[in-house]
């Protein structure tokens, strides 16, 4: 069973949809999704904050402005990439647009101890930490080759 958000969480300002108050999940609209997801995205972004993902052109109604969520967006607005304050924005990222290769022993109790974390994220030092992305495992060698997306601390 699944109930239509109208606007328990996000307002309409300025009577700006075409639905009045009418309007459906607010929380779901294009911009707010972008936001929402801005750690994901904000990844490939990180080397230059303060760029500005600018909005282009639509046939559909662009117009639309909400309040929620600590902040005022309009749908046709630019969003600033890591900035912080009340401006729509997206949030820092989660981690760098890095991968971290290493070779390292690696033996049968690493593998354990490795499988009992179900998100195969390692702390390699207080620098260097991230989430497995590939690991190769040469049994007989007791070595693994180890693929990390670096974590921003």
């Amino acid at each position: 069973h699944w109930d239509a958000e109208t606007d328990e969480n996000i307002t309409i300002e300025e009577n700006t949809s075409l639905f009045q108050d009418g309007s459906l999940n607010l929380y779901i609209t294009p911009t707010r999704n972008l936001i929402r997801n801005g750690q994901i995205i904000n990844a490939g972004l990180s080397y230059v904050p303060g760029t500005k993902l600018a909005y282009q052109t639509s046939d559909k109604n662009s117009k639309l402005k909400t309040t929620g969520e600590g902040y005022t967006v309009t749908e046709n607005q630019d969003i600033v990439v890591d900035e912080t304050g009340t401006v729509a924005h997206l949030p820092a990222p989660l981690w760098y647009p890095e991968l971290l290769h290493l070779e390292i022993p690696f033996f049968e109790e690493d593998f354990v101890a490795l499988n009992a974390k179900p998100l195969g994220y390692l702390k390699l030092s207080e620098t260097y930490s991230g989430w497995i992305k590939d690991i190769k495992w040469k049994f007989a060698k007791n070595r693994a080759t180890i693929t990390l997306i670096r974590r921003i601390q």
